[in-house]
């Protein structure tokens, strides 16, 4: 370390800085903007510099010194395995047939979505959510209802809609607290017992609109989500587009009240934004006096979002 120049000691010490921060954003508050921007980052993105340095410092030292790159190699695989999940669910046995839900931000440039269709079909998906609808009475889930003979649609009037095989009651909209023109809302699904399933786009920081804007609207986000949920009567799936990484902050906050369904039954990251190139999990399924019993990612279909699916029972029910 002698050998290093007051640059170099620089950069070693941004370094450790840039480390401290990538670790420590889950933990930290909602309210600071770099906890806000480390818990949104992709993880390899926040592995990169990390990566560099090691690379640096073998040119730079050869032979010698060799312990750091090493451990600064094996610090972001260390890292990646926090991410890899395990299933914690008992899945094996028990006579109650799962619920297969399926949530997809569709982007707002689709209209026909043949791939979700077959999707919906093969899975035996009996409820699918759905967001960035658009197009009225050609909008995207318009057409899947169109494919799907006997299911049931209801939609928020923005960009939000709930379809089902089962019938659909009890509708509640509310805007969000966050963006006015965008809605919250659930319904009750009656299947062999009833539940609601609530939706929503959370607000997305980004630095056009104002970062520090986009992370107080999802903090509102994330309130108004568990004002819902404490004031469901019924066992409740929250499904939707929530920006939201399961490295931050508040996403620690909703699994005070909500189960996870890649935590509970998923197996691996659970990446499915970009759909191109999957980099983080922004999409999510949670569930309250529920049982996730299986979750996974689906493939490409022509969104920018992977779809999420999950399999559920009710937390009364035997498996």
């Amino acid at each position: 370390m002698a050998n290093l120049s007051r640059r170099e000691r620089w950069c070693m010490a941004l370094l450790a800085l840039w480390l401290l921060l990538a670790f420590g954003a889950p933990y930290d508050s909602p309210h600071h903007l770099p906890s806000a921007l480390f818990a949104m980052a992709p993880p390899v993105l926040l592995a990169l510099p990390v990566w560099g340095v090691g690379a640096w410092w073998v040119r730079r030292f050869r032979k010698q010194y060799w312990a750091l790159p090493a451990l600064l190699f094996l610090i972001p695989w260390f890292w990646f395995g926090f991410t890899w999940n395990f299933p914690t669910a008992d899945v094996v046995g028990g006579s109650s047939q799962p619920i297969r839900i399926l949530s997809l931000n569709v982007h707002r440039d689709r209209r026909d979505f043949p791939a979700l269709v077959e999707m919906v079909r093969s899975e035996k998906i009996e409820v699918v959510v759905l967001q960035e609808v658009r197009g009225g009475p050609q909008s995207p889930a318009r057409y899947l209802q169109s494919k799907l003979p006997g299911w049931h649609l209801v939609d928020d009037g923005a960009e939000g809609a709930i379809l089902s095989v089962y019938p659909l009651s009890r509708v509640q909209i509310d805007p969000q607290r966050s963006s006015p023109g965008l809605m919250f809302f659930s319904v009750e699904v009656a299947a062999r017992k009833p539940f609601r399933v609530l939706t929503g786009h959370w607000e997305r920081p980004h630095f056009r609109a104002g970062f520090r804007h986009g992370v107080e609207g999802q903090i509102l986000d994330c309130g108004q989500v568990i004002e819902h949920v404490a004031n469901s009567d019924l066992p409740i799936l929250v499904a939707g587009d929530f920006n939201l990484t399961p490295r931050s902050p508040l996403y620690s906050r909703l699994l005070r009240h909500l189960r996870n369904s890649h935590d509970d039954a998923g197996l691996g990251p659970g990446w499915n934004y970009f759909s191109m190139f999957p980099l983080m999990r922004i999409d999510q399924i949670f569930g309250s006096d529920v049982q996730f019993v299986s979750a996974r990612v689906g493939p490409n279909i022509g969104s920018d979002h992977r779809p999420v699916l999950a399999g559920f029972v009710f937390s009364d029910e035997e498996r």
